[in-house]
């Protein structure tokens, strides 16, 4: 018995040592793996870059009001009415949009007199992380718990300041597992719109404990809610059950632990575990089949490493067809001055698959109210822009794509406007004056003949 006590003594210093250095959070225990999930939207779809779809998922364990830290690339499936959409990436953000709602568990029993001075500040110091729109209720025990100090509050709200400035520890000795029931208990009660729930202890481990059943296996069925604890002092060699039970709380719960004796970046431990309530996810994915411009339906189904599951819906705007599959035009660009014969080619571009296209090609008119002069199907158009029957000025060519996928037709236009330019007349035009001219001089040399004629 007194080797595996030296055993655990050895990984509890070595933990320490490896905890002083910043927050270390862990994944759940895989016993909530029945838990569902809450997915929710933060924000709004975007959608400007479309094909290219992004938005922000919260995932939040719907019992323990825990966010999900960890998701696969395949962990998030999108669909729409086209189908499964490919998933491009899956990205952790800390998200300071999303809310929190945190009990603030704090020993006064008499294992903390000698560290009441360093848990007030560390209290402060972890109020003064939260959000502004994130709430906190105030908890104290020792062989009670005293749950009168606050309602949920912000971290402005002066009764919060007060209770945190006014802590004093008693004679008691402090029961831990009831106050961390309780604490989840009432994290339970947090105010609608707050999903994200954690309990933060502040609890003194010095002295020999005496508390029974302190064992996470006595404790899984009570607990719901991720706990960050700080533990404040040393317990003797041989007595470490509170320290090592606290360790369990934090691997079952996916919470931290910090010996705040051996910790070198308080601030930052602050920061992490803030930060870990604030994780969110960054979708982005390719949602290129159905490019008509108008507001489609999504749904979202996130699976995690625990399988648990949860569902949301959202709506984006598409784009065109240009947009997934791009019209290029070659043989005249935007602004070209066209002084003689043109070789125009009409295709599109991008990688997508239609299962047919068709190009139209117009000139100098409304698609939806004249003929086509050349089209192709499922190839490139090629087609010969004679310069000769233009007038001097602006010009256009416009290319409708039609796309089929089998099912759906979807169609986008481009046009390219030119100018015809050039120093010298138009073909036509000197013809007309020419031959104009011609005649008028037949007609005359006619006159003075007949005029001369009947002189003579």
């Amino acid at each position: 018995m007194a080797k595996t006590t030296s055993v655990r003594v050895v990984a509890l210093i070595a933990m320490g040592m490896l905890l002083g250095v910043g927050w270390v959070e862990r994944t759940p225990h895989t016993a909530s793996a029945a838990n569902e999930l809450k997915v929710s939207l933060v924000g709004e779809v975007q959608s400007e870059q479309y094909p290219t779809v992004e938005f922000t998922l919260s995932v939040v364990d719907a019992t323990t009001g825990r966010p999900v830290t960890e998701l696969g690339g395949d962990a998030v499936e999108v669909t729409d009415e086209s189908g499964r959409l490919q998933t491009l990436d899956v990205t952790p953000l800390s998200n300071g949009k999303v809310t929190a709602a945190y009990v603030l568990l704090i020993d006064t029993g008499s294992a903390m007199a000698p560290y009441m001075t360093s848990a007030t500040e560390v209290a402060r110091g972890f109020i003064a992380q939260m959000g502004p729109s994130d709430v906190v209720r105030v908890v104290k025990f020792n062989e009670g718990v005293d749950d009168s100090g606050t309602n949920w509050v912000r971290r402005d709200d002066p009764n919060l300041a007060a209770q945190v400035s006014n802590l004093t520890a008693t004679e008691r000795a402090s029961l831990v597992r009831p106050a961390l029931i309780r604490a989840t208990e009432i994290a339970a009660t947090a105010p609608d719109g707050y999903a994200r729930r954690a309990v933060v202890a502040l609890v003194g481990t010095d002295g020999v404990r005496t508390e029974p059943g302190l064992t996470i296996d006595t404790f899984k069925a009570s607990i719901r809610a991720t706990t960050f604890a700080f533990g404040f002092g040393n317990p003797p060699t041989g007595h470490e059950e509170l320290t090592f039970f606290l360790e369990e709380v934090r691997t079952y719960t996916g919470g931290g632990y910090l010996p705040i004796s051996q910790s070198r970046d308080l601030q930052g431990s602050f920061s992490n575990l803030v930060e870990t309530m604030r994780r969110t996810w960054r979708i982005r994915l390719t949602a290129d089949s159905l490019p008509d411009g108008i507001e489609h339906t999504i749904k979202v189904t996130v699976r995690d490493a625990l399988q648990r599951s949860g569902q949301e819906a959202a709506s984006y705007k598409s784009g065109r067809v240009g947009s997934v599959s791009p019209i290029q035009f070659g043989g005249v660009a935007p602004g070209d001055q066209v002084t003689g014969d043109r070789d125009v080619e009409v295709t599109i571009g991008g990688s997508k698959q239609w299962a047919s296209w068709t190009v139209d090609l117009f000139r100098d008119c409304d698609p939806t109210s004249c003929s086509a002069v050349a089209s192709s199907e499922n190839r490139r158009l090629d087609w010969k822009l004679v310069s000769a029957p233009l007038t001097q000025g602006n010009h256009q060519l416009t290319a409708r794509l039609t796309v089929s996928d089998g099912q759906r037709e979807f169609v986008d236009t481009r046009t390219v406007r030119f100018r015809r330019a050039g120093n010298s007349w138009n073909f036509f035009a000197p013809a007309l004056v020419l031959g104009a001219g011609a005649v008028a001089l037949v007609v005359t040399l006619a006159l003075v003949r007949l005029r001369r004629s009947r002189m003579g």
